[in-house]
């Protein structure tokens, strides 16, 4: 494998193994040469992607990053990286993921769907997103939100999604009690 591009942390290393074992990956094909493959297929732009889904339940119990960032950025304190929110000129939601360092990154559906950042992806969110799939992404981060931060997700989705004012969104669309607990931080 070429020197000059980055190797998965640790963590990554397991959460990836925890996700082909699920998958029934037989052990003898995860040597260093299919290893050095995968991450080139991670790296390529050519990826098909990955079902969502899976990538959720293979990031359960992990405790670290699932989606890889630049360089060192994966940083797996649950105290360190935020989720935020912003709208942009276009009238489209932006999620972004401020790490420890000060950097932000503008996580994309494309991210997920690749499981890795993609500097200046065009992909959007559209006008709103669900507050499930923005506290999804925060877990696929081992990123934390605050109180604040996931108001502004639900009313952004209620006033884009409702026509009433002060509608109530449906559970369908929201994350669980214990996603709440385990990622919402008061600020």
């Amino acid at each position: 494998m070429d020197k000059s591009k980055v190797l998965l942390s640790q963590a990554e290393i397991d959460a990836l193994l925890n996700f082909l074992t699920e998958k029934k990956v037989s052990s003898s094909i995860m040597d260093q040469d299919s290893i050095d493959k995968l991450i080139s297929f991670l790296q390529s732009d050519e990826s098909q992607g990955f079902n969502f889904n899976e990538i959720y339940e293979a990031s359960e119990g992990t405790g670290s990053s699932v989606l890889i960032l630049p360089g060192n950025e994966n940083v797996n304190d649950p105290e360190g990286s935020r989720l935020l929110m912003n709208i942009t000129e276009n009238d489209t939601v932006e999620i972004v993921c401020k790490v420890p360092s000060g950097m932000e990154y503008a996580i994309t559906p494309d991210c997920v769907s690749k499981v890795r950042y993609l500097a200046g992806n065009a992909s959007s969110w559209g006008r709103a997103v669900t507050p499930r799939n923005f506290d999804s992404v925060a877990k696929l981060l081992n990123a934390k939100y605050s109180k604040e931060t996931y108001l502004s997700v639900c009313s952004r989705f209620a006033s884009v999604n409702y026509p009433a004012t002060g509608a109530v969104i449906a559970a369908l669309f929201l994350p669980g009690e214990d996603a709440l607990i385990d990622r919402m931080i008061e600020d």
